[in-house]
């Protein structure tokens, strides 16, 4: 059974001005993994390559979101984890290559909080995902680019996506960490 803990995106600030497209900043964000290892220890690390699209509808409902991780960039500081998380064991980069997040609705909200409803899929495999964003910061860069900051984490039983867990030193469960940046397009160039 899939495990329905939600995960932490982005919330919305409140304020009006921010609708738009945004591309993610890989520059200035980090998607973050961890999990046990060998039982005993965690391996910590990031997926380097990735990119993703933010719109932010002027209302709630008409936010989206879309997030891909090239499986292979797992990056632990140590060659040889590297190559268990990122191999047949593990995500198998060579046979799926990516993994990803494509949001499909709008499910609720709270105070300063939206919450959509989508799709993460590793290994060929897509399961629901509720994801309740939180929204950190706006603010213009040097260049004035306005850009957005969330961040968040999600749990995932790496069981559910057919992750072999029983046959690794990884465990059944995976965390991933988002801190998010990114950067509004220019319309013309959206269009």
């Amino acid at each position: 059974m899939f495990n329905r803990k939600s995960f932490t995106l982005l919330s919305m600030p409140p304020r009006n001005g921010l609708s738009g497209l945004y591309t993610i900043d890989r520059t200035r964000s980090t998607v973050g993994f961890s999990v046990h290892h060998a039982m005993a220890s965690h391996a910590q690390g990031e997926f380097t390559e990735f990119e993703g699209l933010i719109k932010i509808g002027g209302n709630r409902s008409r936010s989206e979101a879309y997030l891909s991780v090239q499986t292979y960039s797992a990056e632990t500081g140590s060659p040889s984890l590297n190559a268990q998380v990122s191999g047949a064991e593990f995500l198998d980069a060579t046979t799926f290559p990516l993994m990803s997040f494509r949001s499909n609705g709008y499910l609720d909200t709270r105070a300063e909080r939206l919450r959509l409803s989508g799709f993460f899929r590793i290994k060929d495999i897509e399961l629901p995902v509720p994801v309740d964003l939180a929204f950190v910061e706006a603010s213009h860069d040097k260049r004035g680019q306005e850009r957005v900051n969330f961040e968040g984490t999600v749990d995932l039983l790496s069981s559910d996506w057919g992750l072999d867990w029983a046959t690794s030193p990884l465990s059944y469960k995976m965390r991933l960490r988002l801190g998010i940046s990114a950067v509004r397009l220019d319309p013309a160039r959206a269009a």
